[in-house]
Order: C-alpha cells, then sequence, then structure tokens
C-alpha cells in the first residue's frame, strides 16, 4: 500500500488536480496505519453517541473525526485522474458537506431505526429551555427527526400563551401546545385554539374570600387568551417573588382593593408562598374538588407557586385527550420533565424521564438524563430509542 508521502510525485504530475495537496505533507502529514487508527476512534466514538453514553460535544467530535479520516484515507484516490479534477477549495466544501449528513444522521437513527413511541411530551421551563431561556440546536434538531418519522411532539408548560410565546417563535417545530398547565390546547402549526377551560365565578369567589381570610398573597388569572391579565391581592408582608410577579406583568395587573372581581370567569388561581412559608398545605384539603397544582417559582426558583384549576385540567389530561383525538393507534408515549408541576404527566406516560436538575424527590422516582443545560432533551428521546 502506498502512504500519502510516496504518492505525492504521482498527484504532481497531473497540474489540474490539485486536491491531493491538502493530504500531503507538509499540509496532512498522516501515515495509513494512523489515518486506521483514527476512523476506529470515531466509530467508537459514534457508537457511544448512538448508545447514548456521550456528550453532545463528544457528538460533535466523533462527525469530524469520522469525516477527517475517511477523508484522509480516500482523498487522494478518489481525487486523483482519471476519476476526478477537483480544485481545493471543492474539497473543503465537499468535506464540510459529509460533515453535515454524519450530524443529521446521527440524529435520524435515533428515529427512523429505532422509533419504539409515537408521541413526546416535553415540559418547557427547566427541561427544553435552558437557563439562557433558549432551546439548544441539538434539541431542536431532535424535536425535527421526530416529525420525519411522524411522532408528535408536544410541549407541556404552565406558563400562559402570552407567555409562551415571548420564548417560542411561531415557527418553532412542534404540533401541538398544552398551557396553562393544561387550561388551554393549541395546535401550533395551525394556530388554532383547540380547547380552553375556566372556572366559573361560583367556583372561584369562595376559593377568593377564604385566600383573603388566610392572609395568602394570590392572584386571579383571567379567562383565555387574556390570562397573563390578572387581579391582585397580597397582604403587604415580605414576599418578594409575589411582587417581583406584578412588577413583570405591571401593564397587566390590577390590584383587588378589597373588593370582589366583577370578572364572569377566571383561568386559574395563583397562591405564591416563601420557600419556609409551608401553608400551602392547606389548600389541596379545602378544595378537593378542583386541580392543585404545585411548581417552584420559574422566577426565583424557591419560592413555591400552587395553582387551582378545574378538576378536568392538568398536563396529563390534554395529552390524553390530544391521544384520543389525533392519535392513530395505540399511543406510545414519552414525558420529559423536572419540576412537582409535571408529576401527573411523568406518572401517566409509558415512558418518563427527568432532567437532571429536578428536585432530589422527583430525581429518585424517574430514570434521570442529563440537564436542561446539556440536552437533557435529546439525551431522553435518545435513550429510550436506542
Amino acid at each position: 500500500m502506498l502512504s500519502m508521502h510516496t504518492s505525492l510525485p504521482f498527484f504532481a504530475c497531473h497540474p489540474m488536480s490539485n486536491a491531493p495537496a491538502l493530504f500531503s505533507s507538509p499540509c496532512f502529514p498522516c501515515p495509513p496505519w494512523a489515518v486506521l487508527l483514527l476512523l476506529l476512534f470515531s466509530l467508537l466514538r459514534v457508537f457511544r453517541v448512538l448508545r447514548g453514553q456521550c456528550s453532545c460535544s463528544c457528538s460533535f467530535l466523533s462527525s469530524v473525526f469520522f469525516v477527517s479520516s475517511v477523508g484522509s484515507a480516500l482523498a487522494p484516490a478518489l481525487f486523483s485522474p482519471p476519476c476526478f479534477s477537483c480544485p481545493p477549495w471543492a474539497v473543503l466544501l465537499l468535506l464540510l458537506l459529509l460533515f453535515s449528513l454524519a450530524r443529521r444522521a446521527q440524529i435520524y437513527y435515533f428515529t427512523f431505526m429505532n422509533s419504539s413511541i409515537n408521541m413526546v411530551v416535553t415540559d418547557l421551563d427547566g427541561t427544553l429551555l435552558n437557563s439562557d431561556r433558549r432551546v439548544s440546536t441539538q434539541d431542536r434538531m431532535t424535536l425535527e427527526a421526530l416529525h420525519r418519522d411522524n411522532i408528535l411532539r408536544v410541549i407541556a408548560t404552565g406558563r400562559s400563551l402570552y407567555s409562551f410565546n415571548k420564548v417560542i417563535p411561531l415557527d418553532f417545530p412542534i404540533d401541538y401546545l398544552i398551557f396553562s398547565s393544561g387550561a388551554g390546547i393549541m395546535h401550533w402549526q395551525k394556530q388554532q385554539m383547540l380547547r380552553k377551560q375556566s372556572l366559573h365565578r361560583d367556583t372561584f369567589l369562595p376559593i377568593v374570600q377564604w385566600f383573603q381570610e388566610q392572609q395568602f398573597d394570590f392572584m386571579i388569572q383571567h379567562a383565555i387568551p387574556d390570562n397573563h391579565c390578572f387581579f391582585f391581592h397580597g397582604k403587604g408582608e415580605d414576599n418578594p417573588d409575589f411582587h417581583r410577579r406584578i412588577k413583570i406583568y405591571s401593564e397587566h395587573a390590577e390590584p383587588l382593593n378589597g373588593e370582589l372581581p366583577s370578572m364572569t370567569e377566571a383561568c386559574q388561581l395563583v397562591a405564591i408562598f416563601r420557600k419556609d412559608d409551608l401553608r400551602w398545605h392547606k389548600i389541596a384539603a379545602a378544595v378537593p374538588d378542583l386541580t392543585v397544582i404545585r411548581a417552584t417559582s420559574p422566577l426565583d426558583h424557591s419560592s413555591t407557586w400552587i395553582e387551582i384549576f378545574p378538576k378536568t385540567v392538568s398536563k396529563s389530561q390534554s395529552a390524553q385527550w390530544i391521544c384520543d383525538n389525533f392519535q392513530t393507534g395505540t399511543p406510545l408515549t414519552l414525558a420529559i420533565g423536572n419540576d412537582y408541576n409535571d408529576l401527573d404527566l411523568l406518572h401517566w406516560a409509558d415512558h418518563a424521564r427527568v432532567a437532571n436538575n429536578a428536585p432530589a424527590a422527583i430525581k429518585s422516582q424517574f430514570p434521570v438524563v442529563r440537564s436542561n443545560n446539556h440536552d437533557g432533551f435529546t439525551h431522553a428521546v435518545h435513550q429510550l430509542m436506542q
């Protein structure tokens, strides 16, 4: 076998073909045995990525190693007359194309070759969104790959539609949005409201009066689609997270001032408690005929939010509604979450995964994947589809 060094004079005889110079000394002084080792190493790394044992940076490096090693081994033969005549810039473009195809093939492999589910439901904050409130490139590529294999993609979030639109663009690759913890369901691509639920005045007014008696700090959210607007009532003591939320929504917040609200419907009630204030335990027993959802504050990440909805509202019930109305065949579901308001969804799904940034009490109940800052969503999908 000729090494790259010994083949240089052969290519020098053909001035129309400059590509081999890129892979010859001094540009790329690599003997055949080193190319083989590089190829074996890159194949091993790709295998580990496919098994879900490597990080996304490892996936990136494995693609680089694979393309570079294959290119190093084959370029001297492929780009020699009479097979091919190509300038160096074209060779570089071809290698970039190979790299892109290798990256996409890794993502597509998990869904097209190993599909064992037909619906993925993920939480947003702390799961799909990283700490910068962005979706990583890797996680977006995974969502696109799920679509190619006809797997439904659903986001289930506690955010209102107004709040969701602040962090997710209209062209985001999902099929359905469950927002306000299940009070609303939207077909995302069509931007069509499919379902919305609310509390009637006769139901929420007695709770408002009881909240006032208990001196809770709380909000009464308007009905969908305006449930980013609210009335608020506070006892005036120190509750930074409560006042922070009012400040964020100052244009949409109105104090009760001792009067009962005039609204006939409300999407939900939200009571906010400091981390050391455990009075929230009283609420579930006080309203047994309604859904009570506990969530960690998305603002200070320590306060407790208690939300009250109609009994028919929850992330899991909304996910089941999507299955019943838009899923053909037996639903096989994967749910991914990170907080207490995801528990009903995680228990409902056929397969559940929690991000590593979840509270210890939740991680003890479900298999754990990487955190939201390290493509935990992609890790969960890959782990299940091995």
